[in-house]
């Protein structure tokens, strides 16, 4: 996976700085994107939404946690945004989310 590089007026707190510099040296990243991206191929649907992997394959992950390793995944093309549709937990509108062929 490619560096982040983290801007000093970006924003983000010290501490969530150093716990995805410890993630990713400890190869806990890789780890969870390779999972997530896993949990997507094997749901029933075409395309998911961040609340139906959380609620399913991926259940008691934090939802901030899949959406990050979603974008990870995104930036080395592996999966790609599919649209959007009612999702089936919140029943609002929700990016959908699908392995790339």
């Amino acid at each position: 996976m490619s560096e982040v590089i983290f801007d000093s007026n970006d924003g983000v707190a010290d501490t969530s700085k150093k716990t995805y510099k410890e993630q990713k040296e400890s190869g806990e990243l890789s780890r969870q994107a390779s999972q997530v991206y896993e949990a997507i191929k094997a749901m029933p649907l075409a395309a998911v939404t961040i609340n139906e992997l959380s609620n399913e394959a991926l259940a008691g992950w934090e939802k901030s946690t899949i959406s990050g390793r979603l974008g990870d995944l995104r930036d080395h093309d592996l999966i790609e945004m599919a649209g959007k549709r009612d999702d089936e937990y919140s029943g609002r509108l929700s990016k959908t989310w699908m392995v790339v062929e």
